[in-house]
């Protein structure tokens, strides 16, 4: 007998079209973006076929119209992204957590991405050579 509950689908089921190194190793950013569309067209059709009226699946991130879902007021803030800015000063690639998502990322990239006047610039410590 265990003291946990059972495992629900989500913890159980394997998609096909998630990323893998081998497979996917030399894909570029367009790439990599495709194939997450792939994945998740298949999340939906896997999770279309749950029992949706299970109060563990009402209350999960796995359902659509799921409270997580409502507070993303639809936005794709699950899905990677790239903000593009007229002259980029530079680039950064933010990585999340396993246990989180690109939304956890959203407020620093927007801010990264958001020329400032009072930010400090890096100075050179560099002594002139005679």
């Amino acid at each position: 007998m265990s003291a946990l509950p059972p495992l629900q689908p989500w913890h159980r089921t394997l998609l096909q079209e998630e990323f893998s190194a081998l497979r996917h190793g030399d894909t570029d950013f367009d790439g990599y973006l495709q194939r997450e569309t792939l994945l998740f067209d298949e999340l939906a059709r896997t999770t279309a076929s749950w029992v949706q009226n299970d109060e563990a699946y009402v209350y999960s991130r796995c359902n659509p119209a799921g409270a997580p879902q409502r507070l993303a007021g639809g936005a794709p803030f699950n899905r990677s992204q790239r903000l593009d800015l007229p002259r980029p000063l530079g680039q950064a690639l933010l990585i999340h957590g396993l246990s989180d998502s690109p939304y956890s990322m959203k407020a620093l990239a927007e801010s990264l991405s958001t020329p400032s006047r009072s930010t400090p610039r890096a100075k050179s410590t560099a002594r002139p050579r005679p």
